[in-house]
């Protein structure tokens, strides 16, 4: 049996590609041998026949379907309309057929990640009461990434550990002006 039919008969019944008379041979010969490693072997051998291997019989499909479609007259598109329509997944379709697949991209290069920060590294960063401070004077003071800092600045606030002043008032640089805190105890 050609690949394109064996793998057509493993999707539609895989039991069909088991052979029958194999099995009733490596069966009989289990109960012959008395040498046990032999029958372990052959245990092994019937385990095996009994499998039907899809990726390999896909494997193999996807390397005979170009040939056959264009021994067939067919046209990619034809091809990929009829053998979904008897099964055959998409993605081994594009492996087969091509397209459906987007090409490859180089993979952007990895930006470096802060090391994570302990929680009480950032909590004991907070200055004592009196002074004001900023997400981005804690961020500086810990080696800690803004989100982390401004988690635990927005529980401390809710706690009522933290005072919220405001936008910085002598805040002359680009963008928003950094809110200032202070702690309350």
């Amino acid at each position: 049996m050609d690949p394109i039919a064996r793998y057509l008969h493993a999707l539609a019944d895989p039991e069909s590609l088991i052979d029958a008379s194999a099995l009733a041979a490596l069966e009989r010969r289990i109960a012959k041998s008395t040498d046990p490693v032999e029958r372990v072997k052959l245990r092994a051998q019937l385990a095996r026949a009994r499998r039907v291997d899809l990726d390999q019989l896909a494997a193999d499909f996807v390397a005979a379907l170009p040939k056959w479609t264009e021994a067939q007259g067919m046209s990619a598109s034809d091809a990929r309309e009829a053998f979904a329509a008897e099964g055959v997944p998409k993605d081994v379709l594009d492996r087969a057929l091509g397209g459906g697949a987007k090409p490859a991209r180089a993979a952007a290069p990895k930006k470096k990640r802060r090391p994570r920060v302990p929680r009480e590294a950032i909590e004991s960063a907070i200055p004592a009461k009196g002074e004001v401070f900023t997400t981005a004077d804690l961020v500086r003071e810990t080696g800690a990434s803004y989100a982390g800092v401004r988690n635990i600045v927005g529980e401390w606030l809710e706690a009522g550990r933290l005072k919220e002043h405001g936008p910085a008032p002598d805040h002359a640089g680009r963008g928003k002006a950094p809110t200032l805190y202070e702690r309350k105890r």
